[in-house]
């Protein structure tokens, strides 16, 4: 995932669900963060299928838009 050219640090929040990333070594979570100018690749595990929330934790940026749902399909 990438987030544009802005040079804020975004935090995404997958709600409902976690994904494995690695550093090195494997790390498992709900929120990362993605820094000005790259892009992060995540693996989601998903089990619960419905609408869930996916938004920057930055309280300006949710407040700008950067808030969405994604969609798990059973």
């Amino acid at each position: 995932m990438g987030l544009g050219e802005s040079e804020d640090i975004h935090t995404v929040h997958f709600h409902g669900h976690t994904y494995t990333y690695r550093t090195g070594k494997t790390h498992e979570g709900d929120v990362i963060e993605v820094f000005p100018g790259t892009y992060e690749t995540v693996e989601m595990f998903v089990t619960s299928p419905g609408i869930w929330l996916l938004h920057c934790h930055v309280a300006e940026h949710m407040e700008d838009g950067m808030v969405a749902t994604y969609t798990v399909i059973q």
